[in-house]
């Protein structure tokens, strides 16, 4: 995953945790160009770095706790 695959960066999906969070991100084409692991604290400062793209988020139960406690 380069910085160049990166710029190209369409899609992210994000697998939400209690304190980890896993990013997984395709180009237009499906082709995977990130496959990262952050700490919740670090999830606004890492997609700051991100080119725009749409973001996928599961919903599950604890997703709405988590929204409230990290952002």
């Amino acid at each position: 995953m380069t910085k160049n695959r990166i710029s190209e960066l369409s899609t992210i999906g994000v697998d939400i945790g209690k304190d980890v969070f896993h990013l997984v991100g395709f180009d237009a084409n499906g082709t995977l160009v990130l496959r990262k692991k952050v700490k919740g604290l670090s999830l606004v400062p890492t997609f700051e770095k991100l080119p725009r793209c749409i973001v996928g988020m599961e919903a599950c139960l604890s997703a709405h706790f988590v929204s409230r406690t990290f952002v």
